[in-house]
């Protein structure tokens, strides 16, 4: 296998174990997702 070809199979794990992390937060009942536009994060962290 290639440097390459090893390369694209971890990005390609790491995608899909992000995605996998992405959609169990939406099945959460607990918690809620919101989307904020970037220029307004430093007022909400403050």
């Amino acid at each position: 296998m290639s440097k390459d070809s090893t390369k694209l199979l971890l990005t390609t794990k790491e995608q899909t174990e992000a995605l996998a992390e992405d959609e169990a937060s939406y099945e959460n009942q607990t918690q809620t997702m919101m989307k904020i536009p970037i220029e307004l994060l430093p007022n909400i962290e403050s």
